[in-house]
């Protein structure tokens, strides 16, 4: 095997502490890209879907907010920006308590 002073590598071919495979790390943007890509082909999908019966859309959304609240909290919260600062006042439903799997 090479030098691991060289190749930034231990013995057993792992990297050392503090050193990358990758230094210049991932592009800014690509993750961006991919969650851009991503909402585009949802919301194409579900165009078409409401295309076939305007109800269709409308319809999955109020089925997994009533079958599957933890799944419909879940899927709003992957849809939101993740650095989101968000401070609520007042009581919470108990619904809502329930949707976000606090209760």
């Amino acid at each position: 095997m090479d030098d691991p002073v060289t190749t930034g590598r231990n013995q057993d071919g792992t990297f050392a502490p503090g050193v990358s495979g990758n230094p210049n790390g991932r592009p800014k943007s690509a993750r961006h890209e991919l969650s851009e890509s991503f909402l585009k082909a949802l919301l194409k999908d579900f165009q078409k879907a409401s295309e076939e019966d305007e109800s269709l859309g409308e319809l999955a959304i109020k089925t997994m907010r009533a079958e599957k609240p933890n799944e419909y909290a879940k899927m709003i919260a992957g849809i939101l920006a993740k650095e989101i600062d968000a401070k609520v006042d007042g009581d919470v439903s108990p619904e809502l308590k329930r949707w976000l799997g606090l209760s």
